[in-house]
């Protein structure tokens, strides 16, 4: 059997079921704690997440998201556009900003 191109596992703060106001359940398989990396970070977004502005667990793992990907950008096309990307974004960029 062939290795899957990639693997999609579903985190939250805590392992278990998520329930949405539309009433759908999403079984988060790992705690965000254990995943220390993604490659692709998709968040939901809606009425019911309103309340994760203020959960510092979650804009951790944002930022953490935001970071690798402009790394990712400054590696592919170049440290400026990533700075310029950051710049209008308002977003301090996550790497020394001299260029030599």
């Amino acid at each position: 059997m062939d290795t899957p191109a990639f693997s999609v596992i579903t985190v939250a703060e805590k392992v278990g079921p998520i329930h949405t106001l539309g009433g759908m359940s999403v079984n988060a398989q790992r705690m965000i704690a254990e995943v220390p990396s993604a490659e692709l970070l998709l968040i939901p977004g809606g009425q019911g997440t309103r309340k994760e502005m203020h959960n510092q667990v979650v804009i951790e793992c944002i930022a953490a998201g935001i970071d690798m990907s402009l790394y990712i950008v400054g590696k592919i096309l170049g440290e400026e556009i990533a700075q310029k990307t950051a710049d209008y974004m308002e977003y301090p960029a996550p790497w020394p900003t001299t260029h030599e």
